[in-house]
């Protein structure tokens, strides 16, 4: 064969590409999170013993070293050239910057326990072939796997300011024989070439005879060649920014302590200096480093969610049950009950936090009236069932959707599972977390009304008759009802005068504001007393097993333009319930816009964004429009 070559593909039909490849843009946000989230997600499923380990290390490569980087730079420079586009010129301004320095930094994954990424690479459904050129194919052969090399792959081209990245792999062929395999793609524009050919944007770095992989390592730059079974990738011109090893190392833990605490899993960045295994998972969600680089990526609430998941994994406090879900399979659900915690739900699927909600069935998994503060993890333990969540996970591996079936009956299949999976999974965590009505609570605030006095003497005995020689009569208290919570017009609280509490047809209201000329608001009013609502009531509409509907009935005692809202009933404050459709009026953030007429009876059905099957409150303020300016 001729030296390996950087070449890219003819354009014989002379079409447009640009920068915006949609693999690549889906990790822009996030780069480094999702390029540590996406590897240790392929390299888990090659796995061949455990635990799976990867190491992330930046390389000074010498520019003169990068593969292919003669017709690179040319290519740059025609790119840069014929950039018209704001964002073409910046990232060509920026890689031609690049390859003019003397070295180029270069971000190295690599793996080891895994089986290396099995070629020939110039043969379809291959696990070299499906990395390097498949779109939209498999070849795993395991159906419970954790992907595929699907979008996840482009992630190592989005942290890359060239938009180039190198493969080299180690791997034993069907005979045993021990074999290498190295490529290389980039990822430009369409553009004309020196030789004034038209060019597509993905060139190879190769054997140019059928665009295929260098299989002799002495021909592949020696910070290339690997002898042990396993893969690395090479990103060239590593985007590295301060905190880079602190953010893919949180990226990490959040997304693999289920596979890091079962010593499936373990990984090493910057040259070991952060180390994420059996031993450290632990400590390292404490760790202020990573507690740093979770903030300032956004991801905060992300790695405290993923390190209350982590305590409910290993609790000896956490209630833990297998249940056949009927579809599905055998799941595991485990649930913490703790002050603290957050009422959520984490599904962990082949040792990856997967998700917190299943909206896509109808239900967020975010609303849990009538239980104390709890998480809940949530994974399959069939194959049956670990096999039908894949089928239905996104190409991102962060949610569900039983329409990326095409088969109907067995996206039927899915639907019903997944809402089963709903309905199993809230009856548990009400079975276990629960508030028992006959519970005995402390409450601290009233204690010196009934605590004994310094002699140690008993208080009366309610039950006691009164001495009525001794005994005081006294008036009867007033006694204040529970305060309404206060409805808010469209605009910002005006100044107002305070409005004395009143009975509103058996519900509560309490110090109101009303129309006011204070400094602070924009509004022409700030807070609004509701309106009397005569004969309210609710009911869950016949049916309506997973009681994401609710029927209002009510007669309103004035006319005019009014806002009317539910909320789940608290034991002090009512949690507004978010309606996204009404048989009646009109829906805006979550609350039901209706003309009302006085003395007319009203019926509505409306649907929440989440199932709740508790009691309701109801409340109609007027709604009021902005002054005329």
């Amino acid at each position: 064969m001729t030296g390996p070559v950087l070449e890219f593909l003819p354009n014989q039909a002379g079409e447009s590409e640009g920068l915006g490849d949609a693999g690549i843009e889906t990790f822009r946000d996030n780069p480094y999170a999702s390029c540590g989230r996406e590897a240790g997600q392929n390299s888990a499923d090659a796995a061949v013993s455990h635990p799976v380990r990867l190491t992330f290390d930046v390389l000074d490569v010498a520019t003169s070293e990068l593969p292919g980087i003669g017709v690179l730079t040319d290519t740059v420079g025609r790119c840069l050239a014929d950039a018209k586009q704001e964002k073409d010129l910046d990232f060509f301004s920026q890689a031609k910057k690049l390859l003019g320095e003397t070295t180029t930094k270069v971000l190295r994954i690599s793996d080891f326990n895994t089986k290396g990424l099995a070629g020939p690479s110039g043969e379809e459904g291959t696990p070299f072939h499906s990395l390097l050129k498949g779109a939209g194919v498999s070849n795993n052969k395991t159906e419970t796997s954790g992907g595929s090399f699907g979008i996840g792959k482009n992630a190592s081209f989005a942290i890359s300011d060239l938009q180039t990245v190198f493969y080299s792999t180690a791997y034993r062929d069907k005979a045993g024989e021990l074999l290498f395999a190295a490529q290389g793609k980039c990822r430009m524009v369409s553009h004309i070439d020196t030789n004034g050919e038209k060019r597509r944007a993905t060139g190879y770095w190769g054997d140019p005879d059928g665009y295929v992989a260098v299989e002799d390592p002495a021909l592949v730059p020696q910070w290339m060649r690997r002898e042990e079974i396993g893969t690395s990738i090479f990103c060239a011109g590593f985007r590295q920014s301060d905190g880079w090893a602190w953010s893919i190392a949180c990226s990490l833990l959040t997304n693999f302590f289920a596979a890091l605490h079962r010593d499936s899993m373990a990984f090493e960045v910057n040259d070991g200096e952060i180390k994420l295994n059996h031993n450290t998972v632990a400590a390292m969600f404490v760790d202020p480093r990573i507690v740093s680089a979770a903030e300032a990526d956004g991801q905060k609430g992300q790695l405290d969610f993923a390190h209350d998941l982590f305590r409910c994994l290993t609790s000896p406090d956490a209630e833990e049950v297998e249940q056949k879900v009927q579809g599905l399979g055998e799941m595991r659900f485990r649930v913490l009950v703790e002050d603290g915690l957050p009422k959520r739900v984490g599904i962990v699927r082949n040792g990856m936090l997967i998700t917190s909600e299943l909206q896509q069935f109808g239900d967020k998994l975010q609303r849990f009236v009538g239980t104390r503060e709890f998480v809940a993890f949530v994974e399959p333990v069939a194959d049956s069932a670990s096999k039908l969540m894949k089928s239905i996970e996104n190409p991102r591996h962060d949610s569900f959707s039983a329409n990326r079936l095409s088969d109907p009956t067995k996206r039927h299949a899915a639907e019903t599972a997944m809402r089963q999976l709903i309905r199993d999974l809230r009856a548990h965590i009400e079975l276990t977390a629960s508030i028992d009505e006959d519970e005995e609570i402390t409450l601290d605030e009233l204690a010196r009304f009934f605590a004994e006095d310094a002699s140690g003497t008993q208080p009366p005995d309610p039950d006691a008759e009164n001495d009525p020689e001794k005994y005081v009569y006294k008036p009867a208290r007033k006694t204040k009802t529970r305060a309404q919570r206060q409805q808010e017009n469209a605009g910002e609280d005006g100044g107002g005068g305070d409005k004395k509490s009143e009975e509103t047809g058996g519900k509560r209201s309490g110090d109101q504001k009303g129309p006011g000329t204070g400094t602070g608001g924009s509004g022409t009013t700030g807070k609004v007393p509701p309106l009397k609502l005569r004969g309210l009531r609710t009911a869950i509409p016949s049916g309506n097993t997973d009681a994401i509907k609710r029927t209002v009935w009510f007669t309103p005692t004035v006319t005019g333009a009014a806002v009317v809202q539910l909320e789940a009933t608290g034991l002090n404050t009512g949690e507004p319930l978010s309606v996204v459709a009404t048989s009646a009026g009109a829906v805006r953030k979550g609350k039901v816009e209706i003309d009302l007429k006085e003395g007319e009876r009203i019926s509505l059905e409306v649907t929440f964004d989440a199932p709740y099957p508790g009691p309701v409150e109801v409340f109609a303020v007027a709604e009021l429009q902005e002054a005329a300016t």
